[in-house]
């Protein structure tokens, strides 16, 4: 095939375009912060941003003189390298980025040529699947109440920009990517919960496929389908495409990081799948610092199966891949390092250590709790089905060649949470082993082969059981969600009730509803001013609109001049009587 000239040409003029854009930008962001003396630069920001009134919070918590001067002489730094290294490897670099589109190019073509291998029928079914899911997923999010972690995300982060969701790591809250993704959500004009949640439903879709797909290169599409199914309607899933957290984004990527790995063990690696694992494995780690473990794991899976076979080419390309992938994923994180500190991502103070015989007093009870909410915690003994799935494995595992390796991987997958808690000496919320839930659904798929292999069931019948699925984890996600944050629509009603009465100070001795409420008041506008009870203390006995109690805080009313409105059921509240 011979290249067009007119193309080539047109490409050549949008690198050198690109680089050169690249080094504007740079030059100028220099230019800038050199200009301007450091309490100037400030305030142009925040005027600029409408939020002049909190400049002093500003200069307080987000850009301190000395973050100031790391920056400046950061970005001095790297356009002089940016520069030196453009103008001594323009051809490589060039011959990079074509690289990078001949990569993402061959990627979309395979992802074509698996969709394509499905006939109609098949295809319909798919469809028809992943509708009813995203129809009662926007349902879902369009209507259930926003969560304490998804309002501290949208006050801290989307609602700003995307330099502070970039820079900007206070707790762990901030699942960078996913902040990035709702900064651009935000946007638009529909509801700011909804706007949130967006990206999530969107990325069920994603998921769906990509589940769907690889499963359909394991298994015939009856086993793929209804095990896709299973996974994309479970409680984990189910609840991070609702809600607007980073976790779904976590357990894509671990399930790719898995997926590209098997394929790696079990044939030839190319380059292309090299690339892949470290470019899956690097927005894993951009999502959230937790990918460590499922990275871990990847890694042990490779490393144990390339000294079983004596691939020692393979086992040189893990180390470098592995390498590369902790050197992106260090510049991905550089503006944390600058503005947050590393500290912030390496000893955050919300991540709390414990000695090891603390973890493995803790280490039962913990997995027991997992086991359970992978079901939703509906079921007291979801864990025994965990533990079903991971004996069956086992055994397949010992008696299959076929499925040895895959089986191995997935094993690996679920044995190692325990050995990375010891290591790492926490005890983290079972969320945290949300990408387990793919390992599992392995096993899932290989159950259902086995039934299907003694059950005779036409396409007709596993669309019916698809419907079925859908419907019996719908219903047990809609009531697990109601238990677990019922003190998120509990904080919704406070809101409605005190905005209707034009309530506007609080005390509040509940920090979950303190920030929940003033996310309800953020959104319509409304002023807002909230302290606790020992802050009362200091400031003397001045007269709340509306105190916010414990519910074990006694049957009284705290003073005469309040009446209990009897609104809550985790929080005794009372209004100033007019």
């Amino acid at each position: 095939m011979i290249a067009n000239p007119a193309n080539k040409t047109i490409s050549t003029f949008l690198l050198k375009g690109t680089l050169l854009l690249i080094g504007l930008v740079l030059v100028s962001a220099g230019i800038v912060l050199w200009a301007f003396p450091y309490p100037d630069f400030c305030r142009i920001v925040l005027q600029s941003a409408g939020k002049l009134h909190r400049l002093q919070e500003f200069q307080q918590q987000f850009l301190t003189p000395g973050r100031f001067s790391v920056i400046r002489w950061g970005m001095a730094g790297l356009t002089v390298v940016y520069l030196v290294v453009v103008l001594l490897a323009y051809q490589k670099i060039c011959s990079g980025l074509k690289s990078i589109a001949a990569f993402l190019i061959l990627l979309l073509q395979k992802v074509k040529t698996r969709y394509s291998c499905l006939n109609r029928q098949e295809k319909a079914i798919c469809w028809l699947a992943l509708g009813g899911l995203l129809v009662l997923r926007i349902y879902q999010a369009a209507t259930y109440p926003v969560s304490y972690d998804e309002a501290w995300t949208y006050l801290n982060m989307s609602s700003k920009n995307v330099l502070v969701s970039a820079s900007y790591y206070p707790a762990p809250n901030n699942h960078i990517l996913f902040s990035l993704l709702t900064n651009l959500s935000t946007l638009l004009p529909v509801d700011v919960t909804f706007a949130l949640r967006l990206p999530n439903v969107i990325l069920l879709g994603l998921v769906f496929w990509s589940v769907l797909l690889i499963l359909k290169e394991l298994f015939d599409f009856k086993v793929a389908i209804l095990s896709t199914v299973t996974f994309a309607s479970s409680y984990p899933v189910a609840l991070y495409s609702v809600q607007a957290r980073g976790y779904l984004l976590y357990a894509w990527f671990a399930l790719l990081g898995f997926y590209i790995m098997y394929k790696i063990v079990s044939g030839p690696a190319r380059r292309f799948h090299w690339g892949l694992w470290i470019a899956v494995s690097t927005a894993g780690f951009y999502s959230i610092p937790s990918y460590l473990y499922a990275f871990v794991a990847s890694g042990i899976y490779g490393f144990i199966f390339f000294l079983l076979d004596r691939d020692y080419a393979k086992l040189r390309a893990l180390i470098w891949s592995g390498l590369v992938t902790v050197v992106l994923t260090l510049l991905l994180y550089t503006p944390v390092f600058l503005v947050s500190g590393w500290q912030s991502v390496f000893n955050n103070p919300y991540v709390s250590t414990r000695t090891r015989s603390e973890v493995l007093a803790g280490l039962p009870t913990h997995l027991l709790r997992t086991g359970n909410w992978f079901l939703g915690s509906v079921f007291s003994y979801g864990y025994l089905f965990v533990a079903g799935v991971v004996l069956y494995l086992l055994l397949v595992c010992f008696t299959s060649k076929i499925y040895h390796r895959l089986t191995a991987g997935a094993l690996i997958f679920l044995i190692t949470p325990p050995v990375f808690l010891l290591a790492h000496s926490v005890i983290p919320f079972e969320r945290t082993w949300v990408y387990c839930f793919w390992p599992l659904t392995i096993g899932i798929a290989l159950m259902v082969l086995w039934v299907l292999a003694s059950v005779k069931a036409g396409l007709v019948s596993i669309t019916l059981l698809i419907c079925a699925i859908i419907t019996v984890n719908s219903a047990l996600f809609a009531r697990a969600y109601s238990e677990n944050y019922a003190l998120d629509r509990d904080a919704e009603k406070i809101a409605k009730f005190a905005m209707a009465g034009n309530l506007n100070t609080f005390r509040c001795d509940n920090d979950y509803l303190e920030v929940l409420l003033f996310y309800h008041y953020t959104l319509r506008g409304r002023s807002y001013s909230a302290t606790t009870s020992s802050q009362d203390v200091a400031v003397g006995e001045q007269k709340r609109d509306c105190l916010i109690l414990p519910k074990d805080s006694g049957d009284m009313a705290p003073d005469a001049a309040y009446q209990n409105v009897n609104i809550s059921r985790f929080a005794r509240v009372f209004v100033l009587k007019k």
